[in-house]
């Protein structure tokens, strides 16, 4: 198994490092991806402020995209699932603050629980291709 969590996006030319992983993978070898989502619904929501719009991350995909890259590399049964993450309201509460330039001292009123979020990103599971 080859994992790579928030590692594909900061590579300036992915192809050919998919390519090299799937050359010398074994034949039953899977790959697990994570990476943003340029087509979630955060992204959108967000659009210029969204934060993986930044120079660390020259690539952004969605889940045509990076099915592409793999498939083309020769890894198949290609699964994209959006993941959720995990986050305290009152940490919720701050972004939104910051984001819309809100002091941010209402936030101590909210619960101190934790929600479930699909943010925008993916996670990917392929096959390599048996030879």
């Amino acid at each position: 198994t080859i994992s790579g969590i928030h590692v594909f996006d900061h590579l300036v030319n992915l192809q050919p490092e998919i390519e090299r992983i799937a050359a010398i993978s074994d034949r039953d070898a899977k790959i697990l991806i994570v990476v943003h989502d340029e087509s979630s619904m955060l992204r959108r929501l967000l659009r210029k402020k969204w934060p993986p719009f930044c120079l660390q991350h020259p690539q952004l995909f969605n889940p045509k995209t990076i099915s592409n890259s793999l498939r083309i590399s020769g890894f198949t049964e290609i699964k994209v699932k959006k993941s959720t993450n995990w986050f305290p309201v009152r940490h919720i509460g701050t972004l939104v603050s910051s984001l819309f330039g809100i002091r941010s001292g209402w936030v101590r009123l909210l619960p101190n629980r934790e929600v479930p979020l699909r943010l925008g990103n993916m996670v990917v599971v392929a096959s390599k291709e048996q030879q």
